[in-house]
């Protein structure tokens, strides 16, 4: 079985542009009676579920059944990285955070409440396979911990997220507080390396 599905593909893109735009629209799905016929007003929800179904990608995982972790990275305001996993077996958004100090945990919760929120009405109305179709409507929950190491240059921050993701995929919690910010530079050259072979335009 997978265990993740990476920041690398469309799911990931659509989310991150999909949650800053959920914001001005939270209140209003918060009022309405019903859920899936406000999303349905959404100019992007045929976005997620195309991005979810895999469109055009035949080796795409199913969420839920192959695919337990999702992974993204997200930017606040521009400034400050931190990487989302949203953990699909637990139904919640872990937040990797390597600048702590530039956000509470309550500036955080609010700036991904309307995600937190809306996901699982999404995921529900994508409805890939059983497990989706009955998925609960419940806000999934939302934590970030205190013990990951941390970076104060804002570049070292955008790498950084993408080897906590690494990590975390590899070894969960315990590899990304026990990661060492002095192999950041190491694992750059590696990355940049991997790139080039691979092609990347």
């Amino acid at each position: 079985m997978s265990s993740v599905l990476t920041s690398s593909t469309a799911t990931s893109f659509v989310l991150m542009c999909l949650i800053p735009s959920l914001s001005p629209n939270c209140a209003a799905f918060t009022r309405s009676s019903s859920k899936l016929l406000f999303l349905k007003t959404l100019s992007s929800l045929h976005l997620w579920v195309e991005a979810v179904s895999g469109v055009g990608d035949s080796d795409r995982a199913q969420l839920f059944t192959e695919v337990d972790f999702l992974y993204l990275p997200f930017n606040f305001d521009k400034k400050h990285w931190v990487a989302l996993c949203v953990d699909l077996t637990c139904f919640k958004i872990i937040v990797l955070d390597c600048n702590v100090h530039l956000r509470t945990d309550s500036s955080i919760n609010t700036d991904l409440e309307p995600g937190a929120r809306m996901l699982p009405i999404l995921f529900k109305q994508a409805a890939l396979n059983p497990t989706m179709t009955q998925l609960s409507p419940s806000p999934f929950a939302m934590e970030r911990s205190l013990f990951i190491p941390q970076v104060t240059n804002h570049v070292d921050a955008g790498l950084m997220i993408l080897f906590l993701i690494q990590a975390h995929a590899v070894g969960g919690m315990d590899d990304c507080v026990d990661y060492s910010i002095d192999s950041i530079e190491d694992e750059t050259k590696k990355l940049v390396s991997a790139i080039i072979l691979a092609g990347v335009p």
